[in-house]
């Protein structure tokens, strides 16, 4: 991110476990959970739509990246 951007709050009610499994991550990578969040964000724009529908829908299971490279890989290259 640039240096002098503006910024703005975002927040969510998660479920206990995803976050406290995002804190545990962070922590023992040394992460800052600002800038992972910043990065989850990114990944999520750059996603096709359909790609958003089969995340948010619960398609990719637990793993969500395994589950999109499964999903990609299996119907081609989604359109944008």
């Amino acid at each position: 991110m640039a240096g002098n951007t503006e910024k703005k709050m975002l927040s969510a009610d998660l479920p206990a476990e995803l976050v406290s499994g995002f804190r545990t991550q962070t922590s023992q990578r040394s992460f800052r959970k600002k800038r992972a969040l910043s990065g989850a964000v990114k990944l999520w724009l750059s996603l096709p739509v359909d790609l958003q529908v089969h995340v948010i829908s619960g398609g990719c299971g637990e793993n969500v990246l395994k589950g999109l490279l499964e999903t990609y890989l299996s119907h081609g290259k989604p359109e944008r």
